[in-house]
């Protein structure tokens, strides 16, 4: 038996790697029903073909390459690959052991609820199961009409690195993205692509997954691409980000525009949450105070958190303008701001923070960025960062003495072109 641990699907923007899945066959008890009475003593069922996909709890696929001839173990299998909790697939069906307790702690549960999202219908179907679980298994295209967000999600959206495109809005409605708001929801996987010669355009809390965010929500591994327009609480990928929630792996592309609090992953970062691994090449443009390059303004005494990101779109705005942040009461950490400009009619214009920043240290910035009238461009300051040459940007050794992992997973997401590419993340394929 080969088994092999690797993400499943690819697409082309994305930059993925490309993977052909083909899911196995499975015989006897899978296929005629559930429940423990049936599983036999070892655990081990005959297999034609070349492939089972496991599921974790969250719904990301592991895909493990089975020898076509004989019978396998899925408990060891599953051992192997990681998995604490899990559900399998064949033949395009969850297919289940109900709450069966295998062996090695290894808990094989029911998936009937988990739905999986083919065409625009389906999305759509997603309004009236805002707690449910769901899969994307094809790229969808949205170009036609004008997208109405889902309601207020709290369940789990599991991308599975396909990509959303053609999302568009015309409206002067708050709380506009692909979803109005996500409440303890997970987001992960996703690909989202406004469509050419539209925007994603709103009043305020508007960006591009969601309008906002709260509770224990996050967004891992995903992206957003194109124009986006809203007012107060503008960002890339989310308006505004509230109690413990988190954006990771992430990035925005294209341009974001707006009044105040204007940012390109975040609009408005608040009470405890977190943005961590993401990068912006956005430009970004406010009419009004409150600019950066990824987060406009942090407040709430300052817990809000942004660390190990970096922004390379040009930032301009009135008052209170930054490459990374624009108002940042916050934890501005270990980020790297490379724009090509920062502009302001107001004051307060920095290369890392506009104003007011509470617990700021590690950020670096690019050397060239060193002149203008009302502008705090010095280097070495908290407002203006470690000033760096623009060779270090491509170096992996600038980012790891920031404390940045580079790796091929998760929890150390970046990869280096070294003298060629800035950072970027492991599931992206140059």
């Amino acid at each position: 038996m080969v088994v092999s641990k690797t993400k499943i699907s690819a697409l082309s923007l994305f930059r993925l790697k490309v993977l052909s899945i083909s899911l196995s066959l499975l015989i006897g008890f899978f296929l005629v029903g559930c429940g423990s009475e049936n599983i036999d003593e070892e655990n081990e069922y005959k297999v034609e073909g070349v492939k089972i996909s496991f599921f974790d709890a969250d719904l990301d696929f592991t895909s493990s390459t089975i020898e076509p001839i004989g019978k396998v173990n899925i408990t060891d299998i599953a051992k192997k690959l990681g998995i604490s909790n899990a559900v399998y697939a064949a033949s395009g069906k969850s297919v289940i052991l109900d709450n069966y307790d295998l062996t090695e702690n290894v808990n094989f549960y029911a998936v009937q609820d988990v739905k999986e999202i083919a065409t625009r219908g389906d999305l759509d179907s997603v309004r009236s199961g805002l707690n449910g679980k769901y899969i994307l298994v094809k790229d969808i295209e949205l170009n036609d009409v004008a997208w109405s967000p889902i309601g207020q999600f709290t369940g789990i959206f599991n991308g599975n690195f396909h990509k959303i495109t053609g999302l568009w809005t015309d409206t002067t409605s708050n709380q506009i993205g692909f979803f109005s708001t996500i409440s303890d929801a997970k987001i992960k996987n996703l690909g989202i692509e406004i469509a050419k010669g539209k925007q994603l355009k709103g009043g305020q809390y508007v960006g591009g997954i969601a309008g906002r965010m709260s509770g224990s929500s996050s967004i891992v591994n995903s992206y957003v691409a194109g124009d986006l327009t809203g007012s107060n609480a503008a960002g890339g990928i989310v308006g505004e980000i509230a109690n413990t929630a988190s954006i990771k792996n992430s990035y925005s592309a294209g341009s974001i525009k707006g009044t105040e609090r204007v940012g390109g992953i975040v609009g408005h970062l608040t009470n405890t949450a977190s943005v961590k691994y993401t990068y912006s090449t956005a430009d970004v443009t406010g009419s009004s105070n409150y600019v950066g390059g990824i987060v406009g303004g942090t407040d709430n005494g300052g817990k809000a958190s942004l660390e190990n990101s970096y922004s390379k779109g040009a930032v301009s705005g009135s008052s209170s303008v930054g490459g990374v942040v624009g108002w940042g009461n916050g934890i501005i950490k270990n980020n790297a701001a490379i724009n090509p400009s920062i502009k302001g009619t107001g004051s307060n214009i920095n290369r890392v923070v506009g104003q007011n920043p509470n617990v700021v240290s590690g950020n670096i910035a690019r050397s060239g960025l060193n002149s203008g009238s009302s502008i705090n461009f010095g280097d070495n300051n908290i407002y203006s960062g470690v000033g760096k040459e623009d060779g270090a940007f491509f170096l992996e050794e600038t980012y790891k003495d920031l404390g940045w992992e580079f790796g091929e997973s998760d929890a150390k997401p970046w990869k280096i072109d070294e003298n060629s590419s800035l950072p970027y993340f492991y599931w992206e394929d140059l």
